[in-house]
């Protein structure tokens, strides 16, 4: 009888340790990155592109150049969502990242943020039918993230995508050597380093335009 009352209390502690372990592991994926719920599929994010917002003023500013667009489905739930997040810009970023299907029918599953030191891993699911349309879909995240997060990677089990958590009005990912920008070619000579780009004069401007070429 004295060896099952032990028994017991050893799996009660080791019991409360686990759910102490769980609460604290989800506080910190809490506290550090949370996923704000846009519509995830949008005709309207074929004129955005990938980015990193850092600040009120340059978040104001997107919000207003979006309001100004057409030919969005549901532009209106996308801004209340990101007015909603009332986003602390002292302490966390905006990601907004965009992902782009040559089909509607292809499925598209996005996992909860694994979070590792100052990285964060995201996984995205992706099922194919066997028929498919032929109409372009345009995904998009968006995510409030500590700015002590150095670095997000979106796998979707072809292309690890790792992006920096700093300020761009067009993100590059890091392991992306050369690429197009919506208007030139650019290279760099190693992963973060600064680019070198065509000087090719473009009368439109296209950054969401923006394809990598080759990975590292």
């Amino acid at each position: 009888m004295k060896s099952f009352i032990i028994f017991l209390l050893a799996l009660m502690f080791f019991t409360a340790c686990n759910q102490a372990d769980t609460v604290n592991h989800a506080a910190s994926i809490t506290g550090n990155i949370e996923r704000i719920s846009i519509p995830l599929r949008e005709h309207g994010y074929s004129a955005l592109p990938s980015k990193v917002i850092t600040t009120q003023k340059e978040m104001n500013r997107f919000l207003s150049a979006v309001e100004k667009e057409s030919e969005w489905n549901n532009k209106q739930t996308f801004l209340d969502m990101l007015r909603n997040a009332q986003i602390d810009f002292s302490k966390y970023n905006l990601l907004l990242y965009r992902m782009n299907e040559n089909s509607g029918s292809i499925n598209v599953d996005i996992s909860a943020p694994r979070v590792k030191g100052n990285t964060v891993l995201i996984h995205i699911k992706r099922v194919t039918p066997s028929m498919r349309t032929a109409d372009m879909a345009y995904y998009m995240l968006a995510y409030k993230v500590a700015k002590k997060i150095g670095t997000m990677t979106f796998d979707n089990g072809k292309q690890s995508v790792v992006i920096a958590n700093k300020e761009s009005s067009m993100v590059v990912p890091e392991n992306c050597m050369e690429w197009y920008d919506g208007c030139n070619q650019c290279a760099r000579m190693k992963s973060s380093g600064s680019a070198i780009c065509t000087l090719r004069a473009c009368r439109v401007y296209r950054p969401q335009d923006f394809k990598c070429t080759k990975w590292k």
